[in-house]
This record gives C-alpha cells, structure tokens and sequence, in this order.
C-alpha cells in the first residue's frame, strides 16, 4: 500500500451487510445485522450468567464485595474506563445488573489488594472458585454475538493480567483472549465502526476507544512476548491514534497509544529479516513521536520501559541470528574465556561485531530495570503484567550473558540483578499474588544467578 494513501471510508460505510438490512427494513422483514433471518436472542442463556453472581451463590457478601470493587476502582479502574466519580457502591449496584462476569473479574483483582479481616466465606478456596465461576460464565459467551460491553471490560482484565490471574487448571492465554475480545468487539460495533464517520458523534466513543486501545496493546504485546501473529490488521492497530483527538482523551490515553506505537514496530521488525539497524531506526523513530510524554511523571517512564524493551528484542535476535544459532538463548555448552568476551569458537572477525551487539544488550536490560526500580511503584502495580514481565525478561537475559563469560559491566549487572530483586520483593509486599506470580520470578531470577548448570562446568 503506498505510505500517502488516503483511507477510503466507503468501505465501513456502505457494506454489501448494509444494504440488505436496508432493502429488509424496507420491507419490514426481519433480517438481523448478522444477517441470519429472524433471529431470536435466547432470553435463557442471557439469564444463566447472573445464576453465577458472587453475593447470590454465597461466595462473599455484599460489603465484602463492595471493599473490593472500590479497591479494583483504585488500581485498575482506568483499564476498564470506570467513571471516576461514580461511588463503590453505584459502581457495584451497576455491574450486578449487567454482568456477573464483570462483577467476578473485579472482585478477584480486588482480592490482590484486600487487607480487611478474613473474608466470611463457605469457599475453602476461595480465589479459585472465583477463577472458575469466570470460566464457566466465559464459557456461555462462544458462539453468542454480539456480546456486551462489559464482557470486553471483563476480557481487558483478563487478558491484561492472565500471567497473574492464571492459577491450578483455569488458565487465560492474553494473547487468545485479547484476540477473542477485539473480533467481539468488531461485532458489537459493526453499526459504529470505529473508523465510520458515524462513531464520530456517539456519545460513548471516547470509553468504546479506550477499550479497544487497551485490548489492542495487549494483543500485540502478547504477539511478540509469545511469537504468534496479530489476529486485527495494522490499519485497525493504527486507528488507536485518534483517540487523541478527542477533546476528553487524557495522559494515560496518550501512554497506551505511545506504548503501542513501539510495540507494533517491534512486532513488524521481529516479521522480518533485516538489518539490525534498521530495525533500530524504526523503533526509535516510534520512540521519537512521543516526546511530549517522555518527561510527564510517572506515565513516560513506562512509554521508555517499552521502548528499551523493544530494543533489547532487536539486538537479542541479532544475537540469536549471528552467534546463537541452533543454540537457543540459553547456552549449556562450556565456554572457553578470552578476556572480555568468550571466543566460543567465533571468528577473530566475529568479535568485534559481537561487542557491538552483547554490550548495548546489556546496557538496555539495565536500563529497564532502572526505570522500573527508580520509577513510581505504585504506578507499576497498576500496570498490566506484561511490563512487570519485561523487568524478570531483562533480568533473566542480563544474568544469561553474565553466564555465558562476557565480563563486561559486571558490576552493574550485579547491581542491576539485586534491583530486580528488591523490585519483586516490593511487588510481594503489595499485593497477594494467589498463584506466586512475582515470587516464582524472584525464585527463577535468584536460582539463574546463584547456580550454574552443569554444562557450565
């Protein structure tokens, strides 16, 4: 596609769908927006969601539910796009009428930071009975479109937070589920497309935007933190852009489309064979737009936390590509010391290029770290799980190359090792993570830097 082409509209405006609805309305003839011929909604099925309702079945009670919607409000209630000044109460009055998906998926996020007495409960576990009223009411929502908006919250969240959600047998892939929640959301918005003129004046366009951008920079983040392709086409990523130009868009609006500027060029480099430079160039290019936010505290210090990441990415895969091949990341082979960087069997003119790859490798794991320990904790509890990844990942790639023999910043990969360490251990500190979420990073970061594997020997 040519980079000056102009988005032809007529495409989401008038549809072949489009006109059969109009020659049916015409007619008075039922025709559905999914075009399937007199279509009933089953009034059962809608019902057996609100027969999973927590404070119904017994779970918690109603107060206790109430301290955790305001606590799920507080952390994470910009990723739903709650209104800020509605009240606990209002808030959970709202969701018990419209979803008890919804309601389940706060309560449980709530629980992380619950420090009331005990919660009166039958449940012997009562963070797994949780997990699996929300499996069983996700279960209802296959093959039944279109779907409300409060299932898209429930699938922001859940899709957001699987790495920390995901416990015993129920298990939420973020990359399935934020994919499972944008082609839901496709449907529910054939009639306001978000790219139609028509969206343009609806009254909810700034809240619809929101989740889109939230479930799209999780899709794309979980496409490279996994390996797997994008399920929504770049024009439809690129489309995040104009919430800015809504009038209500905020700072935190601006972050989330910053952030997934600079994952989506990571995803389209790691797509393809090319130089590393280039590479480079495009995602500091990504980076470069965004400048405005890079000194508004505590937003741009994450917005730079994805951008090291994505550089640290491009030169891992240089490296992978030049000097790891059919080795994986992580080497067991023995390794023959030579000064400051291992010979390995590389070739005398395969040093140079080495250095100019490990070191700055190096230098963005720290980098990350950095940003992460000397930024605002409490701003990185209520980020999502994958930027909470990106700090064990750099972690984990920094220690890599301290095993492997490179001898450079030694010192500063100690340093940065124990800041990684206080970070996980603050997290802890901060939150009931059921299913060990940081402490296992922490066990897998302590256990990678203290032992060495017999290979190594």
């Amino acid at each position: 596609m040519p980079s000056n082409a102009k988005l032809d509209t007529l495409f989401f405006n008038v549809t072949p769908f489009r006109d059969i609805r109009a020659v049916s309305s015409f007619f008075a003839l039922p025709f559905s927006k999914e075009i399937a011929y007199d279509l009933k909604l089953d009034l059962d099925a809608d019902k057996e969601q609100y027969r999973h309702d927590l404070i119904s079945v017994g779970l918690i009670d109603y107060d206790t539910a109430l301290e955790l919607i305001r606590l799920f409000a507080q952390y994470y209630g910009r990723w739903t796009s709650f209104p800020l000044e509605r009240s606990p109460k209002d808030l959970l009055d709202s969701i018990r009428l419209d979803s008890s998906l919804l309601l389940a998926v706060c309560c449980l996020m709530g629980l992380i930071h619950y420090k009331g007495d005990k919660v009166k409960t039958p449940s012997k576990d009562l963070n797994l009975d949780i997990l699996r009223e929300i499996s069983s009411m996700l279960s209802l929502t296959v093959n039944y479109v279109p779907q409300t908006k409060q299932l898209l919250q429930s699938l922001v969240i859940l899709s957001s937070f699987s790495m920390s959600l995901s416990y015993k047998n129920v298990y939420f892939d973020g990359w399935y589920l934020s994919g499972y929640a944008l082609l839901h959301f496709i449907s529910r918005e054939m009639d306001l497309n978000l790219l139609s003129d028509r969206f343009k004046s609806h009254p909810d366009r700034i809240n619809n935007f929101r989740l889109w951008n939230h479930l799209a920079l999780t899709h794309i983040t979980f496409c490279v933190l996994s390996g797997r392709p994008c399920l929504i086409d770049t024009l439809r990523m690129d489309q995040c852009r104009e919430i800015l130009q809504i009038p209500a868009a905020t700072s935190f609006d601006g972050r989330v489309v910053a952030e997934l500027s600079i994952i989506l060029s990571l995803y389209n480099a790691l797509q393809f064979e090319e130089p590393i430079e280039m590479s480079l160039r495009e995602i500091d290019s990504a980076y470069e737009d965004w400048k405005y936010l890079r000194d508004q505290k505590p937003l741009g210090v994450f917005v730079e936390m994805d951008y090291r990441f994505s550089r640290l990415m491009i030169y891992r895969r240089s490296f992978l590509k030049d000097f790891g091949k059919d080795k994986g990341f992580i080497y067991h082979s023995p390794l023959m010391l030579d000064g400051e960087f291992p010979r390995n069997g590389i070739k005398e003119e395969g040093v140079d290029s080495l250095k100019k790859i490990v070191r700055p490798m190096i230098e963005e794991c720290i980098r990350v770290i950095e940003l992460a320990y000397n930024g605002d904790r409490m701003e990185l509890i209520r980020c999502t799980d994958s930027i909470k990844f990106e700090i064990f990942f750099a972690t984990v790639v920094m220690i890599n190359m301290k095993r492997c023999g490179f001898g450079s910043l030694q010192s500063e990969i100690n340093e940065a090792i124990v800041k990684s360490k206080e970070i996980c251990e603050w997290l802890s500190s901060h939150g009931v993570y059921y299913n060990k979420f940081v402490e296992s990073y922490y066990a897998l970061i302590s256990k990678f830097s203290d032992n060495i594997h017999e290979q190594e020997v």
